[in-house]
């Protein structure tokens, strides 16, 4: 007899297909375009990215209800798959590009807590690591997540000041997202700022994809932009006035060297996400 928890992940995993197909899959240690596609399919341009983005990749569950810890596998078609981890952390070996425990404890100590590792396997670009460590993180808080979300966006309201601000931020991160994707289009980089920032979206973009995946329906409802002002949430103030197009001068700022402007502040949006988590 097929258990609720089955039917839910099984109902979950078939809604997230048919919402939209991921962009890759991972094969031989790295990302690789899914489905033919040709070489700039994969970057969203501005405009494009006013939807939610599809998955970088496809990620499942199976045998993961009420486990703290959790590791992240390849499967044979090429998707990534979480797996419980009875034995926590000390269980998991390289064969997992990623593992996590994370404890919830904010009811009776007011503070929740993840522990990561990812794999050592050379063969394995850092990218997939990094991915699959995200939707880890995403899958075990989402949770927190949805609260956090929903508490941030009815305190951002508040602030009538907000109402014309808010999308041009929005515009701009849009743009952050667009450049970055290109960017990690690009494959495995040297050692350097452009690496640490192709980390710090393909980590973000796991987050987002293990966070839709533990959700009821199974849906993205997040997209990559919303995933960087969540989590720039101590700076949101700051970002409106640099980015929300209320002055002459913060319209003079966007329009001067924007892309770098805005890969730096990406990068140091998402690094934080790995900092923080």
């Amino acid at each position: 007899m097929v258990s609720r928890a089955a039917l839910f992940w099984a109902v979950a995993i078939a809604t997230v297909a048919a919402q939209k197909a991921p962009l890759h899959i991972v094969d031989q240690g790295n990302f690789q375009k899914a489905g033919g596609r040709n070489s700039g399919s994969g970057a969203l341009s501005p405009d494009e990215a006013q939807d939610v983005e599809p998955p970088w990749a496809s990620v499942n569950a199976a045998g993961v209800d009420g486990a703290e810890s959790l590791g992240a596998k390849v499967s044979g078609d090429g998707s990534i798959q979480l797996v419980s981890l009875a034995g926590g952390l000390e269980s998991a070996s390289d064969e997992y590009l990623a593992s996590g425990t994370w404890k919830d404890q904010l009811e009776q100590v007011g503070w929740s807590s993840l522990m990561m590792r990812t794999s050592k396997a050379p063969e394995v670009d850092d990218g997939v690591k990094m991915y699959a460590a995200g939707a880890i993180e995403g899958f075990l808080s989402a949770k927190r997540m949805t609260q956090f979300y929903h508490n941030s966006q009815k305190l951002l309201k508040m602030n009538p000041d907000n109402n014309d601000k808010l999308p041009q931020l929005m515009k701009s991160l849009r743009q952050t997202v667009s450049g970055l994707t290109a960017l990690a289009e690009e494959g495995p980089r040297q050692p350097g700022s452009d690496s640490q920032a192709r980390l710090a979206l393909l980590q973000t973009w796991g987050v987002r994809d293990g966070y839709a995946l533990a959700a009821g329906d199974g849906k993205a409802s997040l997209s990559l932009p919303d995933m960087f002002l969540l989590n720039s949430d101590g700076v949101v103030d700051e970002l409106m006035t640099a980015l929300g197009g209320g002055s002459e001068d913060a319209a003079l700022v966007q329009k001067r060297s924007q892309r770098q402007r805005l890969r730096g502040l990406a990068h140091d949006s998402a690094a934080a996400l790995s900092r923080t988590g």
